[in-house]
């Protein structure tokens, strides 16, 4: 089908007959742009898609309204002159056979008629009669094309919706009529499941047994993905998508990674970079319409929360698997609709392949990273249970395993991963303004040791390691201010100088992501100094929940702290703009004990 764009779709020699019949009903106002609005105008109610032969067929029906228009014109509307019926059936014979969409019919207006008045009569009169027949067919076609539109507005609208078993059953029919629900057929390689372990999957009789075993072996078989619990997401919530059912999914595979924990669940950030090639698993002990359905479900649902996330342009599929007693079925949902099902038995041979291709890693951060680590002999470290350290716009940060010391134990580092070859240069010049930067000031900042380069991607190795500023209390509203200061007074501004960049690493406040850091040397005049300066200042306070305030005294300030570059002269910079920054406690007062930061010591 093509998605019908008026005149265009016509050939040239079509499309010039229509000028000449149209410049003679107005030409005195006649112009191409009005040809095209007079010809769109007439397809207004056609807004579903249709082919080329369908569009000539309304052309032509179009054609003859404006030979109708012309001959009343010339004040003869039952076409009796002979010349301008000449010409009129003249141009209509010119007009090339048009099919219809199945191609099983041609309208064919014949060799051109050489004849006389008596003949030429009978020949408008049925020259009219199918002008009608085609009118009144354009109008059924335009009244069904309303019908639609207005009927996918009401199912938009509509609150009601299947119910899972109803899906489900829907569902696995059309996969039956169109051939897409597939058996997989064994090939050489290993089952998912020896005889014996079967047996024992026969035998089970709750849920919880079910997942708990065939979990473990998928485990396993899915390295380095991970296989969690995903009970405990607002993210996988269903009842976006249908109203009748909350339920969520038992699990989802994904990249280890990513995983953290929230609380006593597993769980992962809501993340476009992350989201994408998350996949779902279902466990249910017997197979059914409804548990297939709930299966259809939880995809959607995952489809659209990516979606909040992705750019509406991007394409992706969402995978999931339905694992019963007997066997995994494979699911591929695009939008809303099961593109495909494989059907897989346990015992299957090469079963244990198909599922790892499946299942495979898509994630473009997830697969630099492997690759990254793979490349340096290292493996990712956990923290509190995660190596999942933070992502931004243009990178994941990972706790990775540092280099053997002299007592052959491994010590932690961070790996920052970035993708596409637009962000490799952008890395590098982090890496650079880093190195610069130690070689003045290395304790004010998380220093990058080593930079490893792939073709998709690159990771940026730091040797220190800290934990977020997750607090406003005073006294780290003051430590910030003083980090800000003696950044500034070394000779560089940091230039996104969050409170997110700000790390606590063995008692001392450290600074990271100096992706838009610089000198102040390198700077042109005072003005631009100034204006550096002012920028960090106030995207630091404004991560501390302030709204951003000038007036002259703080302007005059300002100039006073570019010059001196004191930790005295930013207090009074901004407590001019903010009085209670330095004074009021937005939580606990200090004389509270506050929770203690633990740090992982390079």
């Amino acid at each position: 089908a093509i998605q019908m764009t008026g005149i265009d779709l016509l050939d040239p020699a079509f499309r010039n007959h229509l000028q000449k019949w149209h410049k003679r009903i107005s030409p005195d106002e006649w112009c191409e742009n009005k040809l095209n609005a007079d010809f769109n105008l007439c397809f207004k109610e056609l807004e579903a898609e249709t082919r080329v032969d369908m569009v000539r067929i309304e052309a032509i029906a179009i054609l003859d309204d404006w030979r109708l228009v012309y001959a009343k014109k010339i004040k003869d509307a039952m076409l009796v002159n002979t010349t301008v019926n000449t010409e009129s059936l003249s141009g209509f014979s010119s007009i090339p056979a048009v099919s219809t969409e199945t191609k099983m019919q041609k309208f064919d207006c014949g060799p051109e008629v050489q004849s006389g008045p008596a003949d030429q009569a009978e020949t408008n009169q049925l020259f009219l009669s199918i002008v009608k027949e085609m009118q009144r067919s354009t109008a059924q076609l335009s009244l069904l094309a309303k019908d639609v539109q207005t009927l996918k507005a009401d199912l938009r609208g509509s609150r009601v919706s299947l119910s899972a078993t109803d899906l489900g059953g829907s569902e696995i029919q059309k996969l039956e009529m169109n051939g897409d629900l597939l058996t997989f057929q064994p090939t050489s390689g290993d089952s998912i499941l020896n005889l014996a372990e079967m047996e024992f999957v026969q035998k089970l009789t709750s849920e919880g047994a079910l997942v708990k075993f065939i979990n473990s072996k998928l485990q396993y078989i899915l390295k380095p993905r991970v296989v969690c619990s995903s009970e405990n997401h607002p993210w996988l919530l269903t009842s976006t998508m249908n109203r009748q059912t909350k339920l969520k999914p038992d699990t989802f595979v994904c990249y280890r990674g990513f995983v953290q924990k929230f609380s006593a669940d597993e769980g992962v950030p809501a993340h476009d970079r992350i989201l994408e090639g998350i996949n779902v698993i279902d466990y249910k002990l017997e197979r059914d319409h409804q548990a297939f359905g709930e299966l259809i479900i939880h995809l959607q649902s995952l489809h659209h929360n990516i979606r909040r996330y992705c750019d509406r342009s991007h394409k992706f599929i969402v995978k999931g698997a339905l694992a019963c007693k007997d066997g995994i079925w494979l699911v591929r949902v695009e939008k809303t609709c099961v593109r495909d099902a494989l059907k897989l038995s346990w015992t299957d041979t090469g079963g244990e392949a198909k599922l790892m291709s499946f299942f495979a890693e898509e994630n473009p951060i997830a697969k630099v990273a492997e690759n990254l680590l793979a490349s340096c002999k290292r493996g990712l470290y956990e923290r509190n249970g995660t190596p999942f350290l933070g992502i931004g716009g243009t990178g994941c940060v990972f706790l990775v395993q540092g280099r053997e010391g002299a007592d052959q134990l491994r010590t932690a580092e961070a790996m920052k991963v970035v993708t596409g070859v637009s962000n490799i240069p952008l890395l590098r010049a982090e890496f650079m303004m880093n190195k610069q930067i130690s070689q003045v000031a290395g304790d004010l900042i998380i220093r990058a040791s080593e930079i490893i380069y792939q073709l998709d991607g690159a990771g940026m190795l730091m040797s220190d390691v800290g934990t977020e500023i997750e607090s406003n209390r005073l006294r780290r509203r003051k430590h910030a201010l003083d980090a800000l200061s003696n950044l500034h007074s070394a000779g560089f501004y940091h230039g996104d100088a969050r409170k997110q960049n700000l790390l606590k690493c063995r008692g001392c406040y450290k600074w990271c992501d100096l992706q838009r850091a610089g000198s102040l040397v390198s700077l042109l005049d005072d003005m631009q100094v100034q204006d550096h300066l002012a920028h960090d200042i106030h995207t630091l306070l404004h991560s501390f929940g302030y709204e951003i305030v000038r007036n002259e005294r703080s302007d005059s300030l300002l100039k006073n702290y570019a010059h001196e570059k004191s930790k005295e002269s930013l207090q009074s910079f901004v407590s001019a703009i903010y009085p209670d920054f330095l004074t009021a406690d937005q939580e606990n007062s200090d004389s509270e004990s506050a929770p203690v930061e633990q740090d992982v010591a390079s």
